[in-house]
């Protein structure tokens, strides 16, 4: 086995071990959701993110991989560079709407220790009106799924000091 056989067949096990923890990571999450939703409980905001972006990253890492190889399958240069510039343009897409997801999507939450209603996890939307939602507070990573009030405010939300 050569030197470039031997490359190859590192960066083969690599996309496999890689397209392994994607598939892994994506059923962990589904049944991470699954089971917290029979229980009437949802993922907190950070656990979700550093989730959804490990899953991410992983399937960005995994096409970039997959145009490569593709590139590499062509060997007319014109062919070559066409399918390099679409990829490109197409990951930008990607990166481009992820990144407005995640900023039109992005709720500041907050964990309030009310006197009458005890502890609970606060949601704030604020795009044109200000919406707050309450949840049952269960720990740090898990929150109750049903909501128990909103509230429609004019102006900022400022938490109440615990």
């Amino acid at each position: 086995m050569g030197k470039l056989e031997r490359k190859y067949s590192i960066r083969k096990k690599i996309f496999i071990i890689e397209c392994l923890v994607l598939i892994i990571s994506g059923i962990f999450y589904k049944v991470v959701n699954c089971i917290l939703e029979k229980t009437n409980l949802a993922l907190m905001n950070t656990p979700k993110n550093i989730i959804e972006g490990v899953i991410g990253i992983f399937l960005i890492i995994i096409l970039i991989q997959i145009i490569n190889f593709i590139r590499k399958m062509i060997k007319n240069s014109w062919i070559s560079a066409i399918v390099t510039f679409i990829a490109g343009i197409i990951l930008i897409l990607i990166i481009l709407d992820t990144t407005v997801i995640f900023i039109f999507g992005y709720k500041n939450e907050y964990i309030i220790n009310d006197k009458n209603r005890g502890k609970e996890v606060v949601y704030v939307h604020s795009f044109l009106k200000t919406s707050v939602d309450h949840y049952d507070y269960v720990n740090k990573l898990v929150r109750g799924n049903k909501l128990k009030e909103t509230e429609l405010i004019d102006g900022a939300y400022i938490p109440p000091k615990n």
